[in-house]
């Protein structure tokens, strides 16, 4: 690439966050403003500092001006945001053609036929990163407007701008401004015109009988979004519709990929052939280009099984809580652990001195299974017990109490006379559980050891303290993964987060799409994901998606 500004080459990029569609996007037919000086000036680009271009009225391609190249080697260049002209990060992932088309021609006052053109453009990610270029290579300056082409294809997911630049040499630097003559310059995109097609459904059409509760899937050619429309499921004997459901319900879902789950709001009649219909337009592509649907009673069919074997057998969910323990520090922390069934949808805690009446000490709480309470000062000296109580807010689902634990005052204290420093990891002799001191002078405790190795290499760097000095830290949330490390994923939700911010105060922002996974992590990026329990989950706040 023989100039001296073309744009560095290679940089990661980040897909930014996928949003549905409803309606067709409109492509103008030029994406640049001011493309031929039209201003009489430079509105939309950068000039060259070193060597100056000029807008010129003298022999325009159309219009009323020309740009003209400065003496020596100059660039006249511009970026363009392509999410800022309002284009979706679906839509700019599956482009098929990004064409910069110019009109050059000899400076009218020229004196030499040695002045040479050129032009590139670069497809950047997120960050400006590099994502493809080429470019029209310096050549000699036709003596007639002449137009030329630089055209990029194939390009992958990640756009987000597309850098321009016009190369302009001067034969004759000792002469007035000579460098080339550029009008009319034009960027075009063409996007996406096909609509998307079913490749397979599950169950099969016609395929094996299938359980009354199964959900149901479809996997298309490419990713498709939330259009408007019903799939309803029709008994074949009569063809009644028997369930619609809506596409812009929660029943539907894996938008942004190209395999749809759906699940019926309620079970099928067992041993009972079915046929589906989809309305055309209830999924889109990228591009608003709408699958046609299926409108036929044979395009899908499916039956019920007819026995009643265990498959079909539910059991009632588990909302139990148990084996509440409570212990309370000298300064008076109540520390609670106890153990909650995977489907308790959350949890509160209650306190009481007498067993009777009882006051909540906390708002409601993810399915967690550990809750630390500053006890006020006049619960000093009192026996009291704490309960649990599994809820999904309108009931009590079920509930255990604790052991009852005093908050004694003694004349005398022990000093603690050890000092941890934040980042270290301690535990005491007589227990096996490890914590990590953080910045809030807390200790998080660390909730199995695929978290610790995400952190340190060996358990040789633990510290054994005084439980003493234990007992004075306060109790803080269950030590998250290392950011940047792993990807997590809780067990009963099919999304793939990355971990971000502190130890203190971790957050998970959704990576909605393979593809972005795999720019992160690479195609291996599978063996990074590990689960976080239920219990673990209320330690991290969402942020935005990647």
């Amino acid at each position: 690439m023989p100039f001296r500004r073309i744009a560095a080459v290679g940089a990661l990029f980040f897909c930014l966050a996928i949003a549905p569609y409803s309606s067709v996007f409109a492509l103008p037919p030029n994406l640049l403003t001011n493309p031929g000086a039209e201003t009489g000036d430079f509105t939309g680009w950068t000039n060259d500092v070193e060597d100056p271009w000029m807008v010129d009225n003298s022999d325009p391609h159309s219009g009323l001006n020309e740009f003209v190249g400065g003496v020596g080697s100059s660039a006249l260049t511009r970026d363009v945001d392509m999410l800022g002209l309002g284009y979706t990060q679906p839509q700019l992932d599956t482009f098929t053609n990004i064409s910069l088309t110019a009109w050059v021609k000899q400076f009218v006052f020229g004196v030499s036929f040695d002045d040479q053109y050129g032009m590139l453009i670069a497809l950047q990610g997120e960050g400006h990163g590099t994502m493809a270029f080429t470019y029209v290579n310096l050549a000699t300056v036709p003596a007639d407007w002449t137009q030329v082409e630089a055209s990029l294809g194939n390009y992958g997911p990640g756009l987000r701008y597309v850098h321009i630049e016009l190369w302009s040499v001067d034969g004759e630097s000792d002469g007035p401004d000579q460098g080339a003559m550029f009008d009319d310059v034009t960027l075009t995109l063409t996007g996406d015109s096909t609509e998307p097609t079913l490749e397979s459904t599950s169950p099969a059409d016609n395929g094996a009988p299938i359980n009354i509760l199964s959900n149901l899937s479809m996997t298309f050619n490419e990713s498709v979004y939330a259009g408007t429309g019903n799939i309803i499921i029709h008994q074949a004997s009569d063809g009644a519709a028997v369930q619609t459901i809506d596409v812009q319900s929660d029943a539907v879902s894996g938008f942004g990929s190209s395999t749809i789950a759906i699940n019926p709001p309620s079970s099928l009649l067992r041993g009972n052939p079915y046929y589906v219909t989809i309305d055309d337009g209830a999924f889109l592509d990228g591009w608003s280009n709408a699958y046609a649907g299926i409108s036929s009673t044979t395009g899908w069919n499916i039956q019920t099984t007819s026995s009643s074997k265990s498959l079909e057998t539910i059991s009632p969910p588990d909302y139990s809580v148990k084996n509440a323990n409570a212990v309370i520090t000298q300064s008076g922390e109540a520390m609670l652990t106890w153990t909650a069934a995977s489907s308790v949808p959350f949890v509160r805690v209650f306190v009481s001195t007498d067993a009777n009446t009882w006051q909540r000490v906390s708002e409601p709480l993810a399915p967690t299974s550990s809750f630390s309470w500053q006890m006020p000062s006049s619960y000093q000296n009192v026996p009291v017990t704490f309960r649990v109580e599994a809820t999904d807010l309108a009931q009590s689902l079920s509930s255990t109490e604790s052991n009852s634990v005093v908050w004694k005052t003694t004349s005398t204290t022990q000093t603690a006379t050890q000092t941890i420093p934040v980042g270290n990891f301690v535990r005491t002799a007589s227990q096996d559980t490890v914590y990590y001191i953080n910045g809030d002078d807390a200790r998080q405790p660390i909730p199995n050891a695929q978290t610790f190795f995400t952190w340190e290499r060996s358990f040789d760097v633990v510290r054994i303290i005084d439980a003493a000095v234990m007992a004075t830290i306060p109790l803080g949330r269950p030590l998250p993964p290392k950011p940047g490390t792993v990807l997590v994923k809780i067990t009963s939700v099919p999304k793939v987060y990355a971990v971000d911010g502190t130890a203190e105060r971790p957050v998970l922002h959704w990576i909605p799409t393979e593809a972005i996974a795999t720019s992160m992590f690479g195609n291996e990026w599978a063996t990074n994901v590990f689960d976080i329990p239920p219990t673990s989950w209320s330690s991290f706040t969402v942020g935005s998606t990647l």
